[in-house]
């Protein structure tokens, strides 16, 4: 109860413009703390993206391309992705709710809310989306260099690519799944704002039934 009366106290009426501002500023001011709470977990997430993404990308080469391998694995790897990143945001949400003292409830809305929600998801995803994107430019790159390696295979050519390029695909993909965790991670702290907001109305609400 105590701690409850604690957040309640630290939480005020918040525009969505404001919680999603107001998130990320938190986020920013707490990241040492958040990053010695949640690092383990941005590891195991970032070595787990590395290695199923250089097994999809081996196995995009060595399968030809009228096999269901090659059909079905960008729909297999999309929902290991969203898996992945789903087990993420659960984990990290408990340590950062048991360890920085931050408790996550994105979900726990009223349907009243939905609308505010909603669009801060909207908004929320395109900065995420933004941010991941630049860090996988490298990867990017490498992905688009060995699929033309591949192409020119098929075709006879020598593929012209070092031995050790699968070993620097494994790293700069599992460097930029280390990076990608902590900008998933800050998409919780918005809600965390919104969720004190619809907690406040809740609150006034019932005040005012009285």
């Amino acid at each position: 109860m105590d701690k409850e009366t604690n957040e309640l106290s630290q939480w005020k009426l918040r525009s969505v413009g404001a919680c999603i501002r107001d998130g990320y500023r938190l986020y920013v001011g707490k990241f040492r703390k958040i990053f010695r709470t949640t690092w383990l977990a941005a590891v195991v997430y970032a070595l787990f993206s590395g290695i199923t993404t250089c097994l999809a990308t081996s196995l995009s080469s060595f399968s030809s391309h009228t096999s269901l391998i090659s059909q079905y694995l960008p729909l297999i790897m999309v929902v290991i992705n969203t898996l992945a990143i789903l087990t993420l945001m659960a984990v990290g949400g408990y340590l950062l709710k048991k360890r920085a003292g931050v408790s996550m409830k994105p979900f726990a809305f009223p349907i009243r809310y939905w609308g505010g929600a909603i669009l801060v998801l909207l908004m929320v995803a395109f900065v995420t989306m933004s941010l991941i994107l630049i860090t996988e430019l490298p990867a990017i790159v490498l992905l688009a260099a060995g699929m033309v390696s591949q192409a020119g295979a098929f075709q006879g050519d020598p593929t012209g690519m070092p031995d050790y390029m699968v070993w620097t695909n494994l790293v700069v993909f599992t460097l930029a799944g280390f990076i990608q965790a902590f900008i998933l991670l800050s998409t919780l702290f918005p809600f965390y704002y919104l969720y004190g907001s619809a907690r406040i109305q809740e609150k006034e609400r019932t005040q005012i039934s009285f």
